[in-house]
């Protein structure tokens, strides 16, 4: 769903925020905002605070390649191949 969203976007600035109150990613450009329904985070492993310093800048059409080399990894089917 993030992956089909952000190719859906032009080249354009994207601001990518959370709502840890009702667990959803937003996503806000000139044109459309976007909600994604999450899980909270105390669902997950804790990971470091990253202080707000360390943030990266990155053009639509890079993130969109760097999701696209990833996406596989993650499916919706739940199978797994038998071994004989």
């Amino acid at each position: 769903m993030f992956s089909d969203i952000i190719k859906t976007i032009e080249d354009e600035q994207i601001e990518i925020s959370t709502d840890p109150q009702t667990n959803t990613m937003i996503i806000k450009t000139r044109k459309d905002n976007f909600e994604i329904n999450g899980i909270s985070a105390n669902e997950y492993v804790a990971l470091p605070d990253v202080p707000q310093e360390n943030t990266i800048t990155l053009d639509t059409q890079s993130l969109s390649d760097g999701i696209a080399k990833v996406e596989y990894s993650v499916t919706e089917k739940n199978f797994s191949p038998v071994l004989t």
